[in-house]
């Protein structure tokens, strides 16, 4: 056994110099031969106190013949020297083994005029030499120092990638994306850089915008030149950003994906959004394009779109003009909420969902009786109308246990009028019926809803949608035949406004494309 901290047999110095008590850990209780004192401590205090030297809480023995301590000296000196000779062993194998790592590249390319043979035969044989071993160890410890080094480089990224997060506001679904995990990625590639902090804020809003338009138009170039084989679509659509500005949004879809062209800023004085001004901006995206690679242009079904769409059709024989299919399903939703025995139903649930929402005494008494959140109103929302019923009626024993809890009483606006009629609603049976009752109906709407608004080509399967909606509304049991009648006429009205003749051609080349595959597998089959 040796000292790990001056390599002297523990064993042959404690027998010779002191009595020894305890356990095989490295603290022991020993007794001094010379001068009888009892000390408690490792064997390094040990050889201090019988050297004569002292220190590092511990006396020197007074009564140690001098030969005994000048050569308890001697050995201590030699193993503290062979301690420090390891270390520069050490240091000098680990800076061996970097150069190694940055010679490597050379080493194998100057590697060309020695045969695999001899390069397996020197492989196979190992180097038992007494240094390649001093080596092998010292590059094993450099490695384990490598990969604790590395564990705390970690460590400290991500608590600084944390505080980026934090300090700049960022929202923590960004750590999920692809484009985190590349960027990530790219600056561990990077390395250790004293002198780079990323990128510079003045290339960042001028050059690299530019650089990175250019990588996306030669991303964008198998779509542009698969329309030439598949034809496209042009989309258009308004919205108002965050100051108010009204923008008209123009991209062009085929069945290979979808890329935005350009935006309309139509705040400005005096600009009035009408079917000319519309049709001048489709008209450059159409030449942009390719007049013979568009099929057709698809818009809502406001008055100035439908004008723009009898102008589309007059200079382009060619193309179709085609109101957006989603926005029509969802106009029907706003429809059947017109109804004279559905507004109740939707203005009671609005009235509800407001008091509840609005009122952060009702709202806390509604989350500790409720794992769910009410439907947030939003009209601009496709088939929020189905979406508010649905989770009102997935709420309703939570709603009742709300409105009987002894807190409902203690609000301040228990004793309003409306906190009284909305207890009255939602403790009304009938109100719950006419919502059960509803749902169906809103659900296969809805179904066709999600399809068509999802991207892809789904041109073809517009007709069989609507055929399959109008099935289902026909089938429901929960309506009663005058009322699913009214659905139903809703639905044909709306039918007559978005059918197209581009309609029925793309589902009848799906139906005719299905066919010759089934007639494929029969034949195959047979």
């Amino acid at each position: 056994m040796t000292c790990i901290t001056c390599n002297i047999p523990i064993l042959c110095l404690i027998h010779t110099l002191a009595n020894t008590t305890g356990s095989g850990s490295g603290t022991r209780r020993w007794v001094c031969k010379y001068c009888g004192k009892t000390f408690c401590t490792t064997t390094t205090w040990l050889i201090r106190h019988v050297s004569g030297l002292g220190g590092m809480g511990i006396g020197a023995c007074s009564e140690v013949p001098p030969n005994i301590a000048e050569g308890v000296q001697k050995e201590h000196n030699i193993a503290q020297a062979n301690i420090a000779a390891r270390r520069r062993e050490l240091a000098t194998s680990s800076l061996e083994m970097l150069e190694e790592i940055e010679m490597e590249p050379s080493r194998t390319s100057g590697k060309r005029g020695v045969s695999q043979r001899d390069e397996s035969e020197s492989e196979t044989i190992p180097d038992l030499s007494p240094t390649s071993q001093r080596s092998r160890q010292a590059s094993l410890h450099t490695s384990f120092i490598d990969v604790g080094l590395q564990k705390q480089r970690q460590k400290a990224a991500k608590v600084e990638i944390e505080r980026c997060i934090l300090e700049c506001n960022l929202s923590f679904n960004v750590v999920r994306t692809d484009a985190w995990k590349r960027m990530v990625k790219a600056i561990a590639q990077v390395g250790q850089c004293d002198d780079w902090y990323g990128v510079d804020y003045t290339r960042l809003r001028g050059l690299m915008l530019i650089e990175e338009k250019e990588r996306i138009e030669v991303l964008m170039q198998p779509i542009k030149l698969g329309l030439q084989t598949y034809g496209c679509s042009i989309l258009s659509d308004g919205w108002s950003d965050i100051r108010r500005r009204h923008i008209i949004n123009i991209m062009v879809s085929s069945c290979i994906g979808i890329y935005f062209l350009r935006a309309v800023d139509c705040s400005s004085v005096g600009t009035r959004i009408t079917g000319e001004f519309i049709f001048e901006h489709i008209k450059s995206a159409i030449e942009e394009v390719g007049r013979e690679n568009v099929v057709q242009v698809i818009t809502d079904n406001a008055s100035n779109c439908k004008r723009m769409g009898e102008l589309i059709e007059s200079e382009y024989p060619s193309i179709v003009w085609t109101p957006c299919t989603t926005h029509c399903i969802d106009l029907l939703f706003e429809d059947i909420g017109k109804l004279p025995w559905v507004e109740p139903i939707i203005s009671d649930a609005k009235q509800i969902i407001t008091f509840i929402r609005k009122n952060h005494h009702a709202l806390s008494i509604f989350r500790s009786n409720s794992e769910k959140e009410l439907v947030r109103i939003s009209d601009t929302r496709f088939g929020y109308i189905f979406y508010v019923l649905t989770r009102l009626y997935e709420s309703m024993h939570s709603l009742r246990l709300t409105i009987i809890d002894t807190r409902w009483n203690a609000m301040p606006m228990a004793q309003s009028e409306r906190a009284k009629y909305v207890q009255c609603k939602v403790l009304d049976m009938d109100f719950w019926a006419e919502i059960q009752n509803l749902i169906p109906v809103l659900k296969c709407i809805h179904i066709a809803l999600r399809v068509v608004d999802m991207e892809g080509s789904t041109l073809g399967l517009v007709y069989h949608l609507y055929r399959h909606m109008q099935q289902g509304i026909a089938h429901v049991s929960t309506l009663s035949s005058s009322r699913k009648s009214d659905v139903l006429s809703l639905v044909d009205s709306r039918w007559e406004f978005l059918s197209c003749p581009i309609h029925g051609f793309a589902a009848l080349y799906i139906h005719t494309s299905r066919v010759l595959i089934c007639g494929q597998k029969l034949v195959f089959a047979t």
